[in-house]
């Protein structure tokens, strides 16, 4: 019996049934539109999901994966003043962002920030 658990415990897992593959329902009211990242979810990674998260839709990792990247400023010039989620001191902090490249820890707004880093705290427990 003990065997027939860890059986269909290992066909849970290698068909991603642990995924959590749901967009988060949060809407904002965003100063700009961003450019989409994707449009589908098979333009992303296994473990993400294709929403649309804050003003544009970006591959989704609802482990919180975008909250714990780095701050980035990007290699363009621009000065466009966003926020990022500091997962040591557990904080949105403000930077300027360059206008391109960098990574998805990068929002809009403090709210947007909050809100969907705080989510992502829920469903991974603090990190």
């Amino acid at each position: 019996m003990r065997f027939l658990g860890i059986f269909f415990l290992l066909i849970l897992i290698t068909q991603g049934t642990f995924k959590r593959k749901k967009c988060p329902d949060k809407r904002f009211v965003c100063i700009f539109k961003e450019n989409n990242l994707c449009s589908e979810d098979t333009d992303c990674e296994d473990n993400e999901k294709c929403c649309m998260l804050g003003c544009g839709k970006k591959c989704y990792n609802a482990y919180g994966a975008m909250c714990k990247l780095p701050m980035e400023k990007g290699s363009c010039e621009m000065s466009l003043y966003r926020w990022w989620y500091n997962s040591t001191t557990k904080t949105c902090q403000k930077f300027t962002y360059g206008g391109c490249f960098g990574n998805n820890n990068n929002f809009q707004s403090q709210k947007i920030c909050k809100t969907l880093c705080k989510a992502s705290r829920e469903v991974m427990g603090s990190f």
